[in-house]
């Protein structure tokens, strides 16, 4: 029994270290203001909420086609406004809110659900994400979410870890997409998956709610991987890069270890989630929403059977 708690007790040692040197606090500092919130809407109040990330400081932003295209009529939404991130967010929808600007579509893809939409006349410096290389990443990479999730709050951060990859994913050929137990909902759609450089990994796309038989899921994310977003872009005339920041800092954490040095300890709970800022999805839109994961259809699709 001695044993098994020692055992223990190191693989929990060793796991607080290795979860609590993420920089979760840095990353959302600096690059949370190039974040945004997407609000896509028909003239009725009807449409959809997610994020989407500056891409480019001409007001370019890359996001979810889902996002920005109705399922209705399979075209833009006619209305679409960018909010940016104030510098102090309050908690207060009214005035964390209060900066935005009008957007337009410039290309989407319904199969690799992407879009690229420019936010129109825009006069801020609010920075830029770069693109991971994905041969730089692997299963088992730490990795936040910033979004914006439905009873949560804007601009919500979420840690978690890469837990798989997926080739043509849904039969979608090119569409490849990493497997992720970070938490993301509804209002999540669009937003950045990011490392410890803050490079966008993949952008978060849809969830699994429930198996085949009606069962409950948990922690199967999917996030459409850099490479693919790359690509796309590059085949509609805008060119991107990787960034080039080194990845691998795990030297530093095991010489750390290996001197003796008192490791940082404090609740991972406590680095990794954001205050409540809890918003009414509904009253936001002001409208119904449609669920993007087709929760519906399937709930509609166990009733028939029975």
């Amino acid at each position: 029994m001695r044993f098994i708690i020692i055992v223990l007790t190191v693989l929990s040692f060793y796991t607080q270290v290795y979860a609590s040197d993420f920089p979760a606090k840095e990353v959302y500092a600096k690059f949370s203001p190039s974040v945004v919130v997407i609000k896509a809407s028909k003239e009725g109040g009807s449409g959809m909420i997610g994020a989407g990330s500056i891409i480019s400081d001409k007001g370019l932003i890359i996001t979810n086609a889902h996002v920005v295209v109705s399922k209705d009529d399979n075209l833009p939404y006619p209305k679409l406004r960018i909010y940016i991130r104030p510098d102090k967010l309050t908690g207060s929808a009214q005035e964390d809110l209060s900066n935005y600007f009008d957007a337009e579509v410039l290309r989407y893809s319904k199969d690799l659900d992407l879009a690229l939409i420019k936010i129109k006349d825009f006069n801020l410096k609010s920075g830029t994400i770069e693109f991971a290389d994905p041969s730089d990443i692997n299963v088992g990479e730490e990795v936040v979410a910033i979004g914006h999730p439905e009873q949560g709050g804007f601009w919500s951060l979420t840690y978690g870890r890469i837990s798989g990859e997926m080739k043509d994913y849904q039969g979608v050929t090119g569409k490849d997409v990493y497997q992720t137990d970070t938490s993301v909902n509804r209002g999540n759609s669009g937003g950045p998956l990011l490392d410890r450089r803050g490079y966008m990994v993949a952008i978060n796309s849809n969830i699994a709610r429930l198996s085949r038989d009606g069962l409950p899921i948990t922690g199967v994310n999917f996030s459409i991987k850099s490479s693919v977003v790359k690509k796309w872009l590059n085949e509609n005339e805008y060119t991107i890069a990787y960034g080039k920041k080194p990845l691998d800092e795990e030297g530093k954490k095991t010489e750390a270890i290996e001197a003796g040095k008192k490791p940082d300890t404090q609740k991972v709970e406590d680095r990794f989630n954001t205050p409540a800022r809890p918003y009414d999805y509904n009253e936001f839109l002001k409208a119904a929403e449609k669920d993007i994961e087709g929760v519906m259809e399937e709930m509609k699709g166990k009733i028939k059977r029975k």
